[in-house]
């Protein structure tokens, strides 16, 4: 079973009123985490999804297997099903990584 399968379990659990993702890679989001982030009752609708670097060369270099260009398909798919969704960019340990936070955090 994949991350969603496991969420939606933990939606049953008696007394568990908020679930949080954090720290994902981009291609670990697919529609189905989307859908889960968008309906669930319990969902805190907050992700960390670092892009690490803003270059496609520097993402080459450190071997993710990811561009820029996918990273932006990804926050488009984020704002069409979450309007809410908050982007904030910080630095970090390389230039350009980038946090997305999407709608209010718990």
């Amino acid at each position: 079973p994949g991350l969603v399968t496991l969420l939606h379990r933990l939606e049953a659990v008696s007394g568990l009123d908020r679930i949080r993702v954090s720290s994902i890679e981009p291609l670990e989001v697919g529609e189905d985490l989307i859908e889960w982030l968008a309906t669930s009752p319990v969902s805190c609708q907050h992700l960390h999804i670092p892009l690490q670097a803003g270059e496609d060369g520097i993402l080459a270099a450190m071997n993710r297997p990811y561009r820029t260009a996918e990273f932006a398909v990804l926050v488009a798919r984020l704002r069409a099903r979450l309007p809410r969704c908050k982007f904030e960019k910080r630095r970090g340990k390389w230039d350009g990584v980038v946090y997305i936070k999407i709608g209010t955090t718990c």
